[in-house]
């Protein structure tokens, strides 16, 4: 490989294109290179398909299988590109794989999703899978408005998320303004940091709790290595899918891809009594006006998280604007938070109550907006690690980056100090199921009763 463009494509099964050494490709595209100019033009590359830009030719990629996608990538450089996609090959795997490899205990990943799909031992004797050299055009992927997947196998201090290196995700300067407390009373926390509505990180609150050393990364496996795990991947019919977390932990230490696949179960603590068992609710949350539902009436409230590092969560808010705890046994994570009446830097405000996340992912804000930021628009920021617990109050938006793997828990809480945050949001916003069911709760405990009459069963008509 030269030092501006890459002569020949690479070989073997799962591998990608690689940008210039030294240089991102949005730089690269943007230097004269003889060679590059001497390359057939996209319009000769792509055919009649020529008016498609890149988004529009992945989009059509989506629809094909396997055998069909191998065999686009000899038709010439620009399809060996758009074929070479991981998130077209994560989605066929999903599809094609995931369910009958998982329940058999066979799935196994091998680096990337392509070479996890062409593998030998699903493709024996298919000649189609193996790597085939397409001929060379130019100006293919430079206008996308995503930034082309690279992908380079490197130590795990060098790795490279688009871009950004791992070592980078601790270099970054954190604005350590988060109070860190260690184990206080309940009082204490209530007036200090509930009722201000505040957030903190408590060391030593789980320093009790089982799963302290049995959720460790070299632990959790002798414990829970067959159990089915609940990711955040979703296939092309859109099911989520499900896989051994022995297989999740292999995929999370060979893995290095723009976006993560991340364990968010909620379903474990019903097909696993002994997790629910390794851990306890901490004493400073342990009335939440919730539990008064019937379990399959409340709203998801409780999740074990496994994320590979550079994996996270964009800047959300959590749902009815309930408060939260999150303890973590294994890794580090870097929490970034903006109070409630504050819009976040990089949050589409369009997108502020819709179903998708409303800012880029949490590696993407912090390369692209985070340095952007001025002084005042610096976010509160903690670093939580193993056997910390951090709370997050009512309404605050919240971004979370791990690094390294980390394993974690969190739950949702409704407190009576929330409630009256919580009971605005579900009357202007949750569905009347959830509404009606629990109101009954309330007005059925005689502690809570008196807060039945706050939450309406029918909104009041509008006025035409």
């Amino acid at each position: 490989m030269g030092d501006t463009v890459m002569d020949a494509p690479p070989v073997g099964a799962g591998a990608q294109l690689l940008p210039p050494t030294g240089v991102e490709p949005s730089v690269a595209a943007a230097q004269p290179d003889p060679l590059l100019d001497a390359m057939p033009s996209r319009s000769r590359s792509a055919g009649t398909l020529a008016p498609l830009n890149d988004r529009a030719l992945s989009r059509l990629f989506s629809f094909l299988m396997p055998q069909e996608l191998v065999a686009c990538s000899g038709v010439s450089w620009l399809f060996y590109a758009v074929q070479g996609q991981e998130f077209l090959w994560r989605a066929l795997v999903l599809l094609l794989l995931i369910d009958d490899e998982a329940k058999r205990g066979e799935f196994c990943f091998h680096g990337t999703w392509r070479a996890t799909m062409l593998h030998p031992r699903r493709f024996p004797g298919r000649p189609w899978t193996d790597q085939v050299k397409p001929a060379p055009a130019g100006g293919f992927l430079r206008d996308s408005p995503r930034r082309p997947q690279w992908t380079r196998f490197k130590p795990r201090d060098q790795q490279i998320w688009y871009n950004t290196r791992y070592e980078d995700l601790i270099k970054w300067p954190v604005n350590l303004t988060v109070d860190r407390r260690p184990k206080m009373s309940r009082e204490e926390f209530i007036e200090q940091y509930e009722k201000p509505n505040k957030p903190v990180v408590i060391t030593g609150a789980i320093d009790h709790w089982r799963a302290r050393w049995k959720w460790r990364a070299d632990e959790i496996c002798k414990h829970y290595g067959e159990v089915p795990v609940r990711t955040n991947g979703r296939s092309t019919n859109g099911r989520r899918f499900r896989m051994r977390l022995f297989d999740f932990l292999s995929y999370a230490h060979t893995a290095n891809q723009e976006k993560y696949l991340y364990v968010f179960d909620k379903k474990i603590f019903d097909t696993e009594p002994g997790v629910e068992d390794d851990y306890e609710i901490p004493e400073y949350f342990n009335e939440d006006l919730f539990e008064l539902m019937d379990e399959d009436d409340r709203p998801d409230y409780r999740w074990v998280l496994i994320g590979p590092h550079g994996s996270g969560s964009p800047l959300h808010t959590d749902p009815h604007r309930t408060s939260a705890w999150n303890a973590v046994v294994e890794g580090c994570k870097r929490v970034t938070f903006y109070p409630p009446h504050v819009i976040p830097p990089g949050v589409d405000e369009e997108l502020i109550d819709s179903d998708y996340y409303a800012s880029d992912d949490t590696l993407d804000w912090y390369r692209n907006t985070f340095p952007e930021l001025e002084a005042h628009e610096m976010p509160m920021e903690a670093l939580v690690f193993p056997g910390d617990l951090i709370f997050i109050p009512s309404g605050w938006w919240h971004s979370v980056l791990n690094i390294g793997l980390t394993i974690a828990v969190t739950q949702n809480v409704c407190s009576p100090i929330t409630f009256p945050m919580v009971a605005a949001d579900i009357n202007a916003k949750a569905g009347k199921h959830l509404r009606r069911d629990f109101k009954c709760a309330l007005a059925e405990s005689e502690k809570w009763k008196h807060l039945a009459d706050e939450i309406q069963t029918k909104r009041p008509s509008k006025r035409k």
